[in-house]
């Protein structure tokens, strides 16, 4: 059973008056990624791929900024990545593009272009967090298909804290120029580990020249909730202006 957990908008009004104190290095643990952009013709066989990948054996970088990029012929694919949890407002923020085409060279078989990824984190600290992700696909013919599917998914007790996973095929659903996406806030919780997963593909197995492309987003970003005696404070003066309001 897929259950996800979310909080209300007026939690996160309070999660987001904190303590004023944003995410810290030192706020994930066991943190680890791979991140891979892959181009394949299935007619020749040929399959181009590269990925960044962090060694689990040594803590990764609290802050990484780059991008890569790999092609066979016109067909390529690529990914941007910028990931901070050293500043006021950490975030995971992930870019993608693929474009495939058609070589045409019989047999004809299925071009594609794919950016996938996976990363691992463990938070010391509650964190609220929003995500979103967004992608747009060009499937101007048939025989094309375009899908996105992202996840974060709390691995202590195998629960989804965002689910999202969408896809267009040309062949039964006509060609199509569209985007689809969704959006989610809640709460990380400390020592439990986590997975932000995805993977975006665009692929056509049409005539010659054809092409179809897509590009997506991925936006998480995060920061501490508020300790106790901040919500009570809070909560002290939410009430007290309640009580100025009603006997003014």
């Amino acid at each position: 059973m897929l259950t996800v957990r979310t909080i209300g908008a007026a939690a996160l009004m309070v999660l987001a008056a904190g303590r004023g104190v944003g995410v810290r290095g030192d706020d994930f643990g066991d943190t680890w990624w791979r991140l891979v952009v892959t181009v394949y013709d299935s007619s020749s066989g040929q399959v181009e791929s590269t990925n960044f990948t962090t060694d689990p054996n040594f803590p990764a970088p609290s802050t990484f900024q780059d991008s890569h990029t790999v092609a066979i012929g016109d067909s390529n694919a690529g990914g941007n990545y910028d990931f901070d949890w050293a500043s006021d407002f950490g975030h995971l923020l992930i870019g993608a593009s693929q474009r495939a085409e058609q070589t045409g060279v019989p047999p004809l078989g299925t071009v594609g272009a794919t950016s996938s990824g996976q990363i691992k984190f463990t938070p010391t600290q509650d964190l609220a967090f929003s995500i979103s992700v967004a992608y747009h696909y060009q499937l101007p013919f048939a025989d094309m298909i375009a899908s996105c599917t992202a996840t974060l998914r709390d691995d202590q007790v195998s629960d989804y804290s965002f689910y999202f996973s969408d896809n267009h095929n040309a062949t039964s659903e006509g060609p199509g120029d569209d985007t689809f996406g969704d959006s989610r806030t809640g709460v990380l919780y400390a020592g439990h580990p986590y997975t932000l997963q995805y993977l975006m593909t665009s692929s056509t197995s049409g005539t010659a020249g054809q092409v179809a492309s897509g590009s997506g987003s991925i936006n998480l970003t995060f920061q501490p909730t508020p300790e106790p005696a901040t919500v009570a404070l809070l909560a002290l003066g939410l009430l007290a202006g309640s009580r100025k309001r009603h006997y003014n």
